[in-house]
């Protein structure tokens, strides 16, 4: 049985140091309201189908693809958390993007190089398994945010700090 907190990571696709992206989604759940959240380790089968799903290119300091996916009521309750925020105004589909969007951010902020940090737009879009880059992503998990399926995969092309 795998241990609940295990992440995939595929050195052999990276010269990055090691870290735990499953630690940033998870944190940034937290600050939102998510009280329960269960690691599930290894990203979900491909073919599971969880509809609320958004990449983004990742640009900048920290290049590659971003993927995060998760069920529709897992949008209506990330919605649902802001009603009494200014993201209350959004629908779900952009509460969702603006969780990639900060992750992607995070992520980056994760490379921060004073003399080298950059951040491109991070625009979520639609996409499906189809789009994803060829190859395993160098980074992924899943979890359980209040029962609801979440899963997120990275694909780097490169980064600051590689070789380090």
């Amino acid at each position: 049985m795998p241990n609940i907190h295990e992440e995939v990571t595929n050195p052999a696709r990276t010269s990055l140091r090691l870290f735990r992206v499953g630690d940033f989604l998870e944190r940034i759940l937290r600050s939102w309201g998510a009280k329960q959240i269960h690691r599930l380790g290894r990203e979900l089968t491909g073919t599971l189908y969880l509809p609320m799903e958004r990449m983004a290119l990742l640009t900048g300091t920290l290049r590659g693809f971003l993927v995060l996916r998760g069920s529709l009521e897992f949008s209506a309750w990330l919605r649902q958390l802001h009603d009494e925020t200014p993201l209350g105004r959004c629908s779900e589909a952009e509460v969702f993007e603006e969780l990639v969007a900060l992750l992607g951010l995070s992520l980056t902020h994760s490379f921060w190089n004073p003399d080298s940090f950059e951040v491109g737009p991070i625009h979520p879009f639609v996409s499906i398994p189809s789009d994803w880059p060829s190859g395993e992503p160098q980074f992924s998990c899943s979890m359980l945010v209040e029962e609801h399926p979440v899963e997120m995969r990275l694909w780097l092309e490169s980064a600051a700090g590689e070789g380090d």
